[in-house]
C-alpha cells in the first residue's frame, strides 16, 4: 500500500496502481506500508530530493521526502528484508517530467532521475513472488545527466549550428562520441 504527497497526501493505492498526477504533479514524499503480511520482514525505501540528495532509508508508512517544503522527489529505491525478501521481489517504476514512464526497477535499484532537474510525477509499485516475470521492461529505469565529449576529426568541415550530429559534407570528416 502506498501514497504520494504533492500539495496533500493522495489516497492509498496498491498492486501497481498509479499514485501521483502525470504532467501536473510534483511528488515531494512517499509512504509505503505492508498489509496482510504472511511472512516476517519489512519494506524499506529511500528518496532522492532536489538540492538535498539521498535521504536515509525508512520503513513501514514513514514519510520519505520533504512534504510541504516545495522540493521535488526525483528518484527512489525500495528493498525488502527478512523472509519477505526471500519470497518476494518488489518492482517499481516512475513517471518523470519530459520522459514519461521509465522501466521497472527492483529490489533496491534506483528508479527515477538525478542531475537533470526533472520532477517525479507518478509511481507504481508491485510485490511479486520471487523470480516471477517482471511486470514490464527492466531497462531504462534510471536517467542521469550524461556528460559526453565530442571528438571531431577534420573540424574544418563542421558548422557550429550543426552541433556535431553529422558532417556537413558526407564523408568529409568523422565524429566519435566518447
Amino acid at each position: 500500500v502506498y501514497s504520494t504527497y504533492a500539495d496533500q497526501w493522495s489516497e492509498e493505492v496498491t498492486n501497481g496502481f498509479e499514485s501521483g498526477e502525470i504532467s501536473t504533479g510534483k511528488i515531494e514524499a512517499i509512504k509505503i506500508r505492508l498489509r496482510n503480511q504472511k511472512v516476517s520482514g519489512t519494506i524499506e525505501y529511500a528518496a532522492y530530493m532536489q538540492s538535498v540528495g539521498w535521504l536515509d532509508w525508512t520503513s513501514e508508512n514513514t514519510e520519505s521526502g520533504m512534504p510541504g517544503e516545495g522540493k521535488r522527489l526525483e528518484a527512489y529505491k525500495i528493498r525488502l528484508t527478512g523472509e519477505l525478501a526471500e519470497h518476494y521481489d518488489v518492482w517499481y517504476r516512475v513517471h518523470i517530467q519530459s520522459y514519461g514512464w521509465l522501466g521497472w526497477a527492483k529490489n533496491g535499484q534506483t528508479a527515477g532521475s538525478s542531475g537533470i532537474g526533472y520532477r517525479m510525477e507518478a509511481l507504481q509499485i508491485k510485490l511479486i513472488p520471487k523470480n516471477a516475470e517482471a511486470p514490464g521492461t527492466n531497462a531504462g529505469y534510471y536517467k542521469d545527466q550524461a556528460i559526453k565529449k565530442l571528438v571531431v576529426i577534420d573540424a574544418g568541415h563542421q558548422r557550429h549550428a550543426n552541433r556535431g550530429k553529422e558532417p556537413v559534407a558526407p564523408g568529409s570528416s568523422t565524429l566519435k562520441m566518447k
